[in-house]
């Protein structure tokens, strides 16, 4: 069967006014006032949703398919009016109630829009990422498993938890001076290790206070330094934990499973003729993250079959999301082995792996079939029992 590749990109247009219709219809009304001003509090919701949309297209989906053109802030501001006109009214609202401050005429929507804008085009320029660990570290963030590696808490965002970090202290004068200092007498590593452990003391403060898991329950399995999408040339630090407590369920619930599928889906997707927004776009603040997560647990897990399924998934999701090569077809590697059956009739099956998968036990030995959209996938392996 030929694969047009193509078929997966979404256009523009239709991929932003998507993305819109999802994130803005319950907070925009469909007809607004030329005298009424939007709440600070929407105005805020608003923008942070605007900045969302334009990262997910101005930096994921260009970075999926390089050929799509770059928008930048005006047309990008006017594509969004010409999707939701009330967004114009309330623009030129503001700029006649500020019509002698230049400065005060863009809204608090249009600003999100060009930070984001200049966000993704600084990071569409890096030619490698590893010059992010050069840059200040402004937020903390952390990733928390229980005790097995099988579940994470995210938060009603589906977010990892965060905490931001003031760069001042490590930027201060007096800062400079006590490293020149200690440069000289060769005890650079003491100012360096106190920063460290100052990061990693705001994380623990941060899972404390969004689960009331104590830093004594927590192990630090990793860390990493990734770019930011809230500020320009800001970093994050990444911190993989696992919580030692066995009595979590009732905090950290979410299934590690579902997370991998999710960040490895289309963005937006065509399903039966209508554009649709696939669940890899609601968890965008995870992004970021996505190839140090799938790495962890595919990779650290103690259990061989938990692995397994990971990979599974992470096929699945690319098929789905049109990444498949004329080699992928047919693969036959690590003891597993996908045959792709024609099936021209679009479908769209939701992602309840628990009722997809079916197990079949043998005496050292598994498979699984996975029924999914075109294609029925076979994959069999082994594990020590």
């Amino acid at each position: 069967m030929d694969l047009d590749l193509d078929s997966a990109v979404v256009p523009t247009e239709d991929f932003v006014q998507a993305l819109m219709d999802h994130m803005l219809d319950s907070f925009l009304p469909s007809r607004s006032s030329r005298h009424e001003t939007p709440s600070l509090i929407l105005q805020e919701s608003v923008a942070q949703k605007m900045h969302v949309i334009v990262l997910l297209y101005n930096y994921y989906h260009r970075r999926q398919y390089p050929d799509l053109e770059f928008v930048d802030f005006e047309s990008f501001w006017k594509l969004a009016v010409i999707i939701k006109p009330s967004l114009l009214v309330h623009s030129l609202h503001v700029r006649r109630c500020n019509a002698n401050d230049p400065e005060a005429q863009r809204t608090i929507i249009e600003k999100a829009i060009m930070n984001a804008c200049n966000i993704c085009t600084r990071l569409g320029a890096l030619k490698d990422t590893a010059i992010t660990k050069k840059w200040p570290i402004s937020k903390v963030a952390v990733f928390l498993f229980d005790s097995v590696e099988k579940r994470c808490f995210l938060t009603q965002g589906l977010s990892v938890i965060e905490r931001g970090y003031d760069i001042c202290n490590n930027r201060s004068e007096e800062f400079s001076k006590v490293k020149r200092k200690r440069e000289a007498e060769g005890l650079l590593g003491v100012v360096l290790n106190a920063g460290e452990h100052s990061l990693e003391h705001l994380a623990f403060s941060a899972v404390k206070e969004a689960t009331d898991i104590n830093q004594e329950d927590l192990t630090v399995l990793e860390s990493h330094d990734v770019y930011s999408l809230s500020e320009e040339e800001r970093s994050t630090r990444f911190y993989l934990m696992k919580c030692s407590k066995s009595t979590t369920e009732d905090v950290i619930r979410v299934c590690i499973e579902d997370v991998i599928h999710s960040l490895q889906g289309p963005l937006v997707k065509k399903s039966f003729g209508k554009f649709m927004v696939g669940p890899a776009a609601e968890y965008l603040y995870l992004l970021p993250f996505a190839d140090i997560l799938t790495d962890w647990v595919s990779r650290g897990t103690s259990d061989p079959r938990f692995a397994f399924y990971v990979r599974i998934i992470l096929e699945i999701a690319r098929l789905e999301a049109g990444v498949v090569t004329e080699e992928s077809k047919r693969f036959d590697g690590d003891g597993l082995e996908m045959k792709h059956l024609e099936d021209d009739e679009e479908r769209d099956f939701p992602c309840d792996w628990s009722s997809r998968w079916e197990r079949r036990w043998r005496v050292g030995e598994f498979s699984i079939k996975v029924p999914r959209g075109g294609c029925d996938i076979d994959a069999r392996g082994s594990h020590d029992q």
